[in-house]
């Protein structure tokens, strides 16, 4: 099967079936990263309509909004979008500097954290104040083992096992969390960052 045209059929099938998914935007930039040679335009012309999409797409949760915010930056177009995206994403900020999975819960590392980096990656820079207080809401919640909790709303579809990573039950959100918070934090602080031993 020829992969640009079962990209396509791909890029048709997620815009029908959700809202926005991590997968629509992490396969768009796949293509664009690791894309072979071979049949380079028909990758390209599958990005296009990408971008075109997300362009239009109406996310309802955090989650959606920020995976919105990365793949329209991804895509150096739709810069009007972006900018749009970006007001959304900002206009769901709690008070405490957080975002939370849906607009009613309380702000979490995971949504916080993946909200930074999206804003990041659209070009908002770590002095801009929204950024810093989404910061010092993870700097105020971290714990002192240096993870970040996050209670699951998952149910369980298959037996829990211990990953050895802290809180449990919870500990896969919670690293996953971990891991969105990090990399915030890690772009927050370019300067500290760079003076940092290696």
């Amino acid at each position: 099967m020829d992969f640009a045209r079962s990209a396509d059929a791909r890029v048709q099938a997620v815009a029908i079936a959700t809202p926005v998914s991590s997968h629509f935007e992490l396969a768009m930039r796949a293509l664009q990263l690791y894309a072979p040679e071979t049949d380079k335009a028909a990758y390209r012309k599958s990005v296009e309509q990408a971008g075109a999409w997300l362009a239009t797409a109406k996310p309802k949760v955090t989650d959606d909004r920020s995976w919105r915010v990365l793949g329209l930056a991804w895509t150096g177009k739709y810069k009007a979008a972006m900018q749009s995206a970006v007001k959304e994403l900002l206009a769901v900020q709690h008070a405490d500097g957080g975002w939370s999975d849906i607009d009613s819960m309380e702000s979490s590392a995971y949504s916080t954290g993946k909200s930074l980096v999206a804003l990041h990656t659209a070009g908002m820079p770590e002095s801009d104040p929204a950024f810093r207080r989404g910061i010092k809401f993870l700097l105020d919640t971290q714990q002192e083992n240096g993870s970040w909790y996050v209670k699951t709303r998952a149910l369980a579809f298959q037996p829990f096992f211990d990953a050895d990573f802290p809180h449990g039950y919870d500990q896969y959100i919670s690293a996953a969390g971990s891991n969105w918070a990090t990399m915030a934090l890690t772009l927050g602080s370019p300067k500290k960052m760079a003076k940092a031993p290696r």
